[in-house]
């Protein structure tokens, strides 16, 4: 019985070092992803400020992007934001074409990271 015990021990140790993951990712992975989605971020603020310009004191608080397929040819950017209006979360969903420009698809309150994994 103590060796069963012993043994599922084990085997629950090694799982949980399985799970680990120690190798890092390089410098350049992250600022290729971030490049990408910088650029899509600042045509997001350039949206939101054209949308919010009546606005006087909206406050954008955060920011969140999503690639909506796997190739990253759809672009979601989330932006949780504050006013003596009101507070809410407010989204752009970006396409790219083959050329690599980001287009504007939709915009709204609707369009959020929460309305996609549901």
């Amino acid at each position: 019985m103590k060796r069963i015990i012993a043994l599922t021990l084990a085997l629950v140790c090694l799982l949980g070092l399985c799970g680990c993951n120690n190798n890092a990712d390089s410098p350049a992975e992250h600022e290729a992803v971030s490049a990408d989605y910088g650029k899509v971020i600042d045509l997001a603020k350039e949206e939101f400020a054209e949308v919010f310009k009546e606005f006087e004191d909206v406050q954008i608080e955060e920011t969140t992007t999503m690639a909506r397929t796997d190739d990253a040819k759809e672009i979601v950017v989330q932006f949780k934001y504050s006013s003596s209006n009101g507070n809410g979360l407010y989204g752009f969903l970006y396409t790219i074409d083959e050329y690599g420009n980001h287009e504007l698809m939709q915009h709204g309150e609707d369009i959020t990271i929460d309305n996609l994994i549901n």
